[in-house]
């Protein structure tokens, strides 16, 4: 693995969301599987971003956020934290 310097402009979650990418990444090569990543819900999806529950539903309804549906019907709705991580590299501009 290559190791090179960080940018200055690297933030924390962007780092975080990058060691747990190469975590993953050497599970699936050493063996064969890939640890589960917890769901979050509403609140926690809301939390995680640092916005209200109601932007989260916003973001979700415009297409910004991918939800997962669990059960049958409308189903029970659940967040990816790397689905999150992405929304959040997506919307990080420069200053």
């Amino acid at each position: 693995m290559e190791c090179r310097p960080a940018p200055s402009d690297l933030s924390t979650e962007a780092l975080a969301s990058d060691v747990a990418r190469l975590v993953i990444d050497e599970f699936e090569k050493r063996l064969g599987c890939v640890p589960v990543q917890p769901l979050l819900d509403l609140d926690g999806a809301a939390t995680r971003l640092n916005v209200s529950p109601r932007t989260v539903e916003s973001l979700v309804a415009l297409g910004e956020i991918p939800v997962v549906r669990i059960g049958t019907g409308r189903g029970v709705r659940r967040f990816e934290l790397t689905a999150l991580d992405a929304f959040i590299r997506r919307s990080t501009r420069a200053l």
